[in-house]
């Protein structure tokens, strides 16, 4: 019997695996800048008081003209105007600014505006 001899596998080279497209990158845009805002008023922690006012809107103007001389100590920090109210006295709008860290941070706080010629006090 003759046999025939097993059909020769044509060699071929390894086939490639598919190229596949990197997907299209997306170009997004620039967020827009974010406004800087002043924090909420804390009434928790130490805040430093500026002014005792004999009205809301004094101690407000106060802190307006504060806020334009020393940009740079109001800035971070937002007022809180508190009524003390004291028995056969006129009421007082206590000026006072919140944001610190702690009782040391609200002292130095203070010892730059009394530098600057300045009267506050630390209240905790």
């Amino acid at each position: 019997p003759v046999r025939s001899a097993p059909p020769r596998s044509e060699s071929r080279p390894p086939a490639e695996p598919p190229v596949i497209a990197a997907p299209p990158v997306l170009a997004l845009a620039p967020a827009p800048p974010v406004e800087p805002r002043p924090p909420a008023a804390r009434r928790d922690g130490p805040q430093v008081q500026l002014v005792a006012a004999g009205s809301e809107a004094e101690a407000m103007r106060h802190w307006a003209r504060f806020a334009q001389q020393s940009a740079d100590l109001a800035e971070g920090h937002a007022p809180t105007v508190l009524l003390f109210e004291r028995p056969e006295q006129a009421p007082v709008w206590r000026l006072r600014v919140g944001g610190f860290g702690g009782m040391e941070e609200a002292q130095r706080w203070c010892g730059r505006l009394r530098e600057r010629g300045l009267a506050c006090w630390v209240s905790g």
